[in-house]
């Protein structure tokens, strides 16, 4: 049955059945002896009631280790009445064995009364353990010289039961009043495999000490065996007893009674003790667990609460007094109905919760809760707090329901969301204010860029028609200083329209809607490189550009690539001759496009100037221009989502790069060109 407990294995219980079906056999046969054998009847219903109560009890303790596990078994064992059934059904057998032993003194002849009882021992001591087989083993061995012609089945009965006396789990020790050893069975023999063979309690004093469960190391005089000796009873006495030179130990249950004997025989006690250690480290395991977990539940930040369906609260952690402000005295003492009448719980928008939907209301119906956020106000008192619960019902090791809930604090956060949220429509506000007065600059700038381009260009255009024709109709007339002013002139209004022309290509390429493609870069290269023919003229141009597919704007990469070619051109017109070679380079997953010349280059220290709109490093009347191509780039690799940069030194020339993101086939951008 015990390892039944600890194992489960059903193989277990097969011998123990079968146990069961010999006992019940041998009560029959008992009650069937003939005259003048047979027990006390009253003596032999009470043992039989106290068997079939002990055998119902065994069958429960089973029954709950296949229902419920080991954990709800071991509380059904540890409320000691398997012990008291067992010590009940030794005191049943006591006077039966004695009433035997008198009728073998007296009539010898009648064997089958003595047989009926010894094999009822045997199959008791088997299923049982119980001190009652030491009395029947007694009475055998005491009365082994008058017995000495019995019949032979009495010496077989009496050497199966020796085997199976030494084969008990329980120890079982004889005490006389010299405190002698005189009988023992192997596990009464090694205190449960402890101490060497002894023959006295004082040297198996020598070997051990006794230590009573708080500890303390119990005197020898105090012994259970002593105190039997005196003429005390002892019954389930847990203690444990320890190697002097060792330490180890082995906890046990012991229980006394006294042995029968005759006027003049010396006086004898049997000692019977069961190895409790395995659930005496069981339990202090289960305290260790019980310990610890109580340990992380005091422990929490978050509170837990506990309570049965009965509505009565059995446990607050730590957490929970201080969310509620509660005493310990008052929340351990407290129901749901006083819980209920001191705090009131609310939706976050204020609306009262009925009880059928508070959190302890759904759990006792079965519910799950997770993370139900409530205000939770206290009656009469200027207190609120918002709370987020949780909890499900469980059941306890008894099989009885519990309710868990837990209770977290989400009382700043719920403020900080409410913040967040107020400053997010306030940001909102501010973003479609500012919406909308970025739209209504940008009809300012679309209305200046009309007036720029229509109503600048126009002055302009009779500013350079009207010196034109002054220098035709009357080119002989000025002086040569005369004809210079008209030549400044048309020259200025000419810079200015390329300036207009400029401003506007940056104000457009900024408002210009991108369209994202698959570009093959070779062959934009190589067509901008054509419409650049007419000014390439004499320069020396190479292009080794890899035939690749980037994502760009097309129109967008066209117009930096167009300015960076202007630019080359312009800054290596002194060198005889310009050199421009264009080049391409994978760079993990960009492609770098580089464009070179052999121009005049310029000082490293202002290289963030020359990308900056109308800044210029040479006089314009060395090399024309407005100050905006380089900007145009920029602005262009800027909303494409690439970089540009150069390199450079004055005096050879200057290298500037694009890089673009690589495009493969199977990239989501439709158009390919």
């Amino acid at each position: 049955q015990r390892a039944y407990l600890m194992l489960a294995d059903e193989s277990l219980v097969e011998p123990r059945e079968a146990t069961k079906a010999s006992l019940r056999k041998l009560l029959l046969d008992m009650g069937q002896a003939p005259p003048g054998d047979v027990p006390v009847p009253t003596q032999l219903q009470a043992l039989r009631e106290a068997i079939e109560q002990r055998q119902t009890f065994g069958d429960h303790l089973i029954a709950v280790r296949r229902a419920q596990g080991f954990e709800a078994a071991r509380d059904v064992f540890a409320t000691g009445e398997g012990i008291a059934l067992s010590a009940r059904i030794t005191s049943s057998m006591a006077p039966m064995a004695l009433r035997a032993h008198d009728r073998l003194v007296e009539r010898e002849r009648h064997l089958a009364a003595v047989t009926t009882t010894t094999f009822l021992l045997l199959p008791i001591g088997s299923f049982l353990g119980l001190t009652a087989l030491l009395a029947g083993l007694f009475f055998l061995d005491h009365g082994s010289g008058r017995r000495r012609q019995a019949d032979e089945s009495l010496a077989r009965t009496q050497a199966r039961l020796r085997v199976v006396f030494d084969s008990m789990a329980e120890g079982i020790r004889v005490v006389d009043a010299e405190r002698n050893i005189v009988q023992m069975n192997r596990a009464g023999a090694s205190l449960h495999g402890l101490i060497e063979l002894v023959y006295t309690l004082d040297a198996m004093h020598a070997q051990v000490d006794g230590v009573l469960p708080d500890g303390r190391v119990l005197a020898f005089d105090e012994w259970p065996a002593m105190r039997a000796l005196r003429g005390d009873f002892v019954h389930h006495c847990e203690m444990m007893f320890r190697r002097k030179d060792t330490g180890h130990t082995v906890f046990v249950e012991l229980n006394t009674a006294p042995l029968p004997f005759e006027p003049g025989e010396p006086r004898q006690v049997v000692i019977t003790s069961h190895d409790v250690s395995a659930r005496k480290h069981a339990e202090a395991d289960a305290r260790e667990g019980r310990d610890r977990l109580e340990k992380v539940v005091e422990n929490l930040t978050e509170g837990l609460m506990v309570h049965g369906l009965t509505g009565d609260f059995v446990h607050w952690n730590h957490a929970a007094q201080t969310l509620y402000e509660l005493p310990r005295a008052t929340a351990t003492g407290m129901t749901i109905a006083d819980f209920q009448q001191t705090f009131e719980l609310f939706t976050l928008d204020g609306q009262g919760v009925p009880f059928g939907h508070w959190p302890m209301a759904r759990l006792m119906r079965g519910e799950l809760v997770q993370a139900l956020e409530l205000r939770v106000r206290r009656v009469g008192h200027d207190w609120e707090r918002v709370f987020s619960y949780g909890g499900a019902r469980v059941q306890a090791g008894s099989g009885a329901p519990l309710v868990f809930l837990t209770v977290t604090d989400v009382t700043a956060r719920k403020a900080a969301e409410l913040q967040l949220r107020q400053l997010t429509t306030e940001l909102e506000q501010r973003v479609a204010d500012r919406t909308r007065e970025l739209v209504a600059k940008t009809r300012e700038l679309e209305t200046f860029c009309y007036s720029v381009s229509h109503d600048l260009k126009a002055p302009l255009r009779g500013i350079d028609g009207y010196s034109r024709l002054l220098s035709d109709a009357y080119g002989d007339k000025p002086d040569a200083d005369g004809r210079q002013f008209i030549a400044n002139v048309r020259a200025a209004a000419a810079q200015m329209n390329q300036l207009i022309e400029d401003l506007l290509a940056y104000s457009q390429l900024e408002r210009r809607t991108l369209v994202p493609a698959r570009i093959r870069l070779r062959a934009l290269v190589e067509e901008q490189v054509a419409r650049s023919a007419l000014e390439l003229g004499q320069a020396r141009v190479s292009v080794e550009v890899a035939d690749v597919l980037v994502l760009a704007d097309r129109d967008g990469l066209a117009i930096a690539l167009r300015n960076l070619i202007d630019n080359a051109l312009k800054f290596s017109a002194y060198s005889q001759p310009p050199v421009i070679e264009i080049r391409s380079h994978q760079s993990g997953k960009h492609c770098v496009l580089s464009v070179k010349d052999n121009g005049t280059g310029f000082d490293m220290r202002y290289h963030g100037k020359i990308f900056e709109i109308f800044q210029r490093l040479q006089r314009a009347e060395d090399f024309p221009g407005t100050g905006i191509g380089l900007a145009l780039v920029r602005k262009a690799m800027e909303r494409m989502g690439g970089r540009v940069w150069a390199e450079s030194q004055p005096g050879t020339g200057a290298t500037f790069y694009l890089e673009l993101e690589s495009a493969e086939e199977h990239d989501t951008v439709d158009t390919t060109y």
